[in-house]
């Protein structure tokens, strides 16, 4: 049962879909084809664009990764400098740390691909390179108080205190004192060269037994100076070995930091591989996704497709066949033949209109048979009738002839007359001719001088606002020279300031050296402050010999300024001139106008004239030609309806012949009889009966006229 319905169902579906038109049926068929398209292009476009989605992560995950890279390099690079650093310290090995340590802070907020585990990475490195910096800062500034070379910093002040303790020891002449203040001197060479705990404390204890034993050698009056120098000799190598120790310390520093760094930028690689991973995966299960529903996508259109191109093809053909069928029994003669009718698409509709014009065909037939037999006597009464005509019309041809001699004659003199006025005509139209462009090119003319006086005015104006902005400019020019002036002496006020502050800064180095280590700091900021005057009286030189240039040009400027004023003054004078020119110009060519206007006005009341009496005579020539015209067209027509009735004469035997032809063509074909004609709603082939009957009283009334 389910299964009968199902077939129920698919031959009503079959059905309606057959009642459709080829051109709906073609239409669905493009439609579905167009979805289809457009579907799979929308696949396409989908899978497009997540694949440039998943590139563009993945990309950004690489340009990540090479960063990650980037900063492990760069903290190579500056472990390796901070040893170079350490070994032999230089400032430039300093600016090339910093430098480094900016590109990985630079680097660090260049992360596009933020994760969390990214974002704690980059926090973590930013921490480091933090204390890293501030390691390397501390570590600078020991390595600066301790100096680069021997002349700078506490190696400096300690060499001086040495040379001043040697000078002092070596003038006691006492060799034992002197022995033992070489010991001393190696002793601190050896600590210089790998400065440790230990070799500070062994210094400390023979600086203390050096001490002990030189108090016994110095007199009470340079007692006090050489303890007071060993003090100070004592207190610069406890500086050093402070600062030696904080140095060991901040190298410690050095070493976890980068290794936090290190450790930091292998957790980014690594979660950066891992979201690369997940994101390839990804995109792979989509592509092959998309890839599945686009190809069921299209194995069901083609299958819809194929089926209504199939159905399709077979209506088409079944209709063809029948209506090849029909019109082959039609060409046979069988007008009684009709076609079957299966669709209502065009085809069906082809083949119902086929069926009534072969009934309309059959009508038509039978009309024709039930025709010949009056067509025959209606071409004997026609051919007696002409023979008479043809007497008559020769009368009638005389008449006609004599009359269009006369009437030839009268419009030849006619033609002549139009000839001579036409000449007259031609001449008064070159004349309005000429007049006319005289009379454009002087208003041409006029307008081009009144444009001429509209522009000078223009000039005359412009002329008169550049005056007055030259003034202007002149006059600006001279204030700025002025308040150059000013501005030179405020340089002067702010070089002596610059040459004071300079001059205070370098007492205030001198005392700050006084100060010894307490004034350290204050002799930095005092050796900053020298450098800003310097470069302060520098930048002030500068401004002083650009202003000096400046005024040079503005003065030049001024002078060429006050030659353009007169320049100036000279077109205006110029303008004024030229513009009373044009003014009178304009006066005579408005003359001029004037009497072209007039002769304008009496060649146009000549030419009015002279086509009044053209036009008489025109209709005088028409009125003859006419008449020689309608003589000759009546003589014509004499003829050709005397050579037409002897046409017809022929033409009515022949047609009675071709009547009887038509008969026994019109046998040929088979056909139902039809009792009645009303039904047919044609227009008949030839006149009915009760018209052909009267045709020979017609053709006998046309002789008699």
């Amino acid at each position: 049962m389910p299964h009968n319905i199902d077939i129920r169902y698919r031959n009503i579906f079959r059905r309606v879909i057959m009642d459709w038109s080829i051109k709906r049926k073609i239409k669905t068929m493009l439609f579905m084809g167009i979805i289809g398209i457009i579907l799979l292009t929308l696949f396409t476009c989908l899978t497009f664009v997540n694949s440039k989605w998943t590139n563009g992560k993945v990309n950004a995950i690489h340009q990540d990764a090479n960063l990650a890279e980037s900063i492990h390099t760069k903290i190579e690079k500056a472990r390796t400098l901070e040893q170079m650093y350490l070994a032999e310290p230089k400032k430039e090995y300093v600016d090339q740390l910093n430098k480094l340590l900016k590109g990985i802070k630079k680097d660090t907020k260049s992360f596009s691909y933020q994760t969390d585990v990214v974002k704690k990475s980059t926090k973590e490195i930013n921490g480091q390179v933090k204390v890293y910096q501030e390691s390397l800062n501390q570590v600078v500034s020991i390595t600066e108080l301790i100096g680069y070379t021997e002349n700078e910093g506490l190696h400096k002040q300690f060499f001086e205190t040495e040379k001043k303790l040697d000078a002092m020891i070596h003038d006691t002449n006492n060799n034992e004192l002197i022995k033992k203040y070489l010991q001393l001197k190696l002793q601190e060479k050896t600590y210089f060269d790998n400065p440790t705990a230990k070799g500070f404390n062994e210094i400390s204890n023979d600086l203390n037994d050096f001490n002990l034993y030189a108090t016994t050698v110095f007199s009470d009056k340079n007692q006090n100076d050489f303890s007071s120098t060993l003090i100070k000799y004592k207190s610069i190598n406890d500086s050093i070995n402070s600062s030696y120790q904080l140095s060991d310390s901040l190298k410690k520093q050095f070493a976890s930091a980068s290794s936090h760094i290190e450790k930091s930028v292998a957790k980014v690689v690594n979660s950066l591989n891992q979201q690369n991973q997940i994101i390839n995966h990804q995109q792979t299960t989509i592509g092959l996704i998309f890839f599945i529903i686009a190809l069921l996508l299209s194995i069901a259109m083609a299958v819809v497709l194929y089926w209504f191109g199939r159905r399709l093809s077979i209506s088409i053909s079944d209709s063809l066949h029948e209506l090849t069928k029909g019109a082959t029994e039609i060409g046979e003669g069988h007008l009684n033949y009709r076609v079957p009718i299966t669709t209502h698409d065009e085809l069906g509709q082809f083949a119902e209109s086929f069926n009534k014009m072969t009934e309309r065909m059959e009508k038509t037939i039978q009309k024709v048979f039930n025709s010949t037999n009056t067509l025959t006597q209606s071409s004997e009464n026609l051919a007696a009738a002409s023979e008479e005509t043809v007497a008559q019309v020769t009368e009638v041809n005389e008449a006609i002839q004599q009359v269009a001699a006369g009437a030839q004659n009268q419009a030849d003199h006619l033609d002549q007359s139009m000839n001579l006025l036409s000449n007259v005509t031609r001449a008064i139209d070159e004349s309005k001719a000429f007049s006319q462009q005289i009379l454009q090119k002087t208003k041409e003319t006029e307008k081009t001088s009144q444009e001429g006086i509209t522009t000078v005015s223009h000039l005359e104006t412009s002329a008169n606002e550049f005056l007055k902005g030259i003034s202007s400019l002149i006059h600006e020019i001279k204030d700025v020279a002025t308040q150059s002036e000013n501005i030179k002496h405020i340089l002067k006020t702010i070089k002596s300031i610059s040459d004071n502050t300079n001059l205070l800064a370098l007492n205030a180095a001198i005392e700050s050296a006084r100060a010894g280590e307490a004034g350290k700091g204050f002799a930095v900021v005092s050796k900053e402050i020298r450098k800003l005057a310097e470069r302060s009286k520098k930048e002030t030189n500068q401004i002083n010999e650009d202003i000096s240039n400046i005024i040079t040009r503005l003065i030049h400027l001024t002078t060429r300024a006050e030659t353009l004023n007169q320049f100036s003054e000279e077109q205006k004078d110029n303008v004024a001139m030229t513009k009373g020119s044009f003014n009178r110009i304009t006066d005579k060519i408005s003359s001029i106008n004037t009497m072209m206007d007039n002769i304008n006005r009496k060649v146009t009341h000549v030419k009015d004239a002279n086509q009044n009496l053209v036009m008489k005579l025109e209709d005088i020539s028409a009125i003859s030609e006419e008449t020689a015209a309608s003589t000759e067209e009546v003589s014509a027509a004499s003829e050709n309806q005397k050579s037409a009735i002897g046409t017809v004469t022929q033409a009515a035997t022949d047609l009675q012949v071709i009547a009887i032809d038509l008969e026994n063509e019109v046998l040929k074909f088979t056909f139902d009889t039809l009792d009645s004609e009303k039904d047919f709603d044609s227009t008949p082939l030839v006149e009915p009966n009760n018209k052909n009957v009267d045709e020979p009283e017609k053709i006998e009334q046309f002789s008699q006229q």
